[in-house]
């Protein structure tokens, strides 16, 4: 047999084999510098996607490489017009998701490319969407950028695959912001979620390469896994209480312009008044979870036999021709 039918049995039996392991795991943290980390500091949301990967599955501790192929949608229940907006999304970690990687088209407007047309890398649709102003891949492999929609539907698309990773700890993958809270006098709650969703019915893909085995991670998707995050006018601090620190933060800023909600402008209209102040006085000492909330999680974790991505493919090649070589020099 040629060595090149060697390659093609080898990978069969990887991508056909069933892989019983748990699998690599997704989170959405805060990440922000502002607010108990929730906010930046222009008051926005801050939302970080990580990915776990699963290094009992690695075979000899070298580590293992990661393709993940997720869309997020954002939206908001705020009365205040334009909470959920996107602002901004980017590369978290291009040391690690250095790659472009192909995956299958999860919305309608991605834009493709190669043959067969393929969407990959960070791609956001959104007002004022930029590629390379505020939707950014610093990790610009396989020829383009990121790319931006200038549109309404506050969705964006990633994937990318990853250099060799030994740790076990969280890795960001991308930093998604969304606009910050806001409340009116009818509704001083306000809360901002995004919903992971994918293309594998309705799920996200994160496929692990670990030597000679690629498995499949497809639990997060759909309208079923939903982080959110709240705001109650008054909580300056967004610790999840309305007390004497919110009401300190007030009284610094008060009567101040080109303020933000960290600094007690509730009602988004920068500057800090009586509006605000009588936020603090209708919510305070009031508890409530400010998040993430995690809501809708998945059935479970499906461990299958997956056929990786192309950038992938090339990395499973190499372990079995490795294999091959060490057969050889034991002859």
């Amino acid at each position: 047999m040629s060595w090149k039918s060697l390659v093609t049995a080898g990978l069969f039996c990887i991508v056909a084999s069933p892989v019983l392991a748990v699998g690599p795991t997704l989170n959405l943290i805060k990440n922000g510098t502002q607010a108990v980390s929730n906010l930046d500091a222009n008051g926005n949301w801050v939302w970080t996607v990580q990915i776990t990967p699963d290094q009992s599955i690695v075979t000899g501790g070298g580590g293992t490489t990661m393709a993940a192929e997720l869309g997020f949608t954002s939206s908001s229940t705020g009365a205040a017009a334009g909470q959920g907006n996107i602002v901004s999304v980017s590369n978290a970690n291009a040391g690690v998701f250095d790659t472009n990687n192909p995956g299958t088209q999860i919305f309608t407007w991605e834009t493709t490319y190669g043959s067969p047309l393929k969407p990959e890398g960070i791609e956001g649709n959104f007002s004022g969407a930029t590629a390379g102003t505020n939707v950014v891949n610093t990790a610009t492999l396989g020829g383009h950028a990121a790319t931006g929609v200038n549109g309404t539907l506050n969705q964006v698309f990633a994937a990318l695959g990853s250099s060799n990773i030994t740790a076990t700890t969280p890795q960001n993958y991308i930093t998604i912001v969304t606009q910050q809270p806001k409340v009116t006098t009818g509704n001083t709650n306000t809360t901002s979620r995004v919903v992971v969703s994918g293309a594998y019915t309705g799920k996200g893909r994160i496929a692990q390469i670990s030597g000679a085995t690629a498995a499949n991670f497809d639990s997060f998707g759909g309208t079923g896994y939903t982080f959110t995050r709240n705001a109650r006018g008054g909580d300056a601090n967004l610790d999840g209480i309305i007390d004497g620190a919110d009401y300190n933060q007030l009284l610094i800023n008060f009567n101040n312009s080109g303020k933000h909600w960290y600094e007690a402008d509730f009602d988004g209209t920068g500057t800090v008044d009586g509006a605000d102040y009588n936020y603090i006085l209708q919510n305070f000492n009031q508890n409530y979870a400010v998040g993430p909330v995690v809501t809708g999680a998945g059935a479970g974790i499906s461990n299958v036999g997956v056929v990786p991505e192309p950038a992938s493919l090339a990395l499973v090649g190499l372990a079995v021709l490795g294999g091959m070589g060490i057969i050889r020099r034991k002859r």
